[in-house]
């Protein structure tokens, strides 16, 4: 069994920007070198009737005031047709964006956001992480 790797060092290079909603001044950071808020999720259990991914979405989108979009959903589900991976193989990624604070959102704070690809139980070290 082996333990879980994250590797920093791959987002050394990512850059956001976003104007200070307290300040307006302009903020432009290295992901890696900035402290941010985390929200995470994972799935604990089975459901027929929402998939967690479409959970994560419509929070994104409605953080961004987005309409629902499809192309505004930064994290692929099992029923995605663009995706074309196989979720077996893709069990236990912890995948990221960032929501970036604008003038009329809730959130005022740069947050990384975090999606457990496969159950909570299965990945308890990934869990664990978020």
């Amino acid at each position: 069994n082996q333990e879980p790797e994250f590797k920093i060092w791959a987002s050394r290079t990512i850059k956001k920007k976003w104007v200070d909603s307290g300040t307006a001044k302009p903020i432009e950071r290295f992901v890696s070198n900035f402290e941010t808020l985390h929200i995470g999720f994972m799935r604990l259990g089975q459901t027929k009737t929402v998939h967690k991914t479409e959970i994560a979405n419509n929070f994104l989108a409605v953080c961004h005031n987005f309409d629902g979009n499809k192309q505004n959903s930064p994290f692929l589900s099992k029923e995605d047709q663009l995706s074309g991976v196989n979720a077996n193989l893709t069990g236990g990624t912890l995948e990221a964006t960032w929501f970036l604070p604008y003038e009329e959102s809730e959130m005022k704070e740069m947050t990384c956001v975090l999606n457990l690809r496969g159950s909570a139980h299965q990945y308890k070290a990934q869990s664990q992480l978020i």
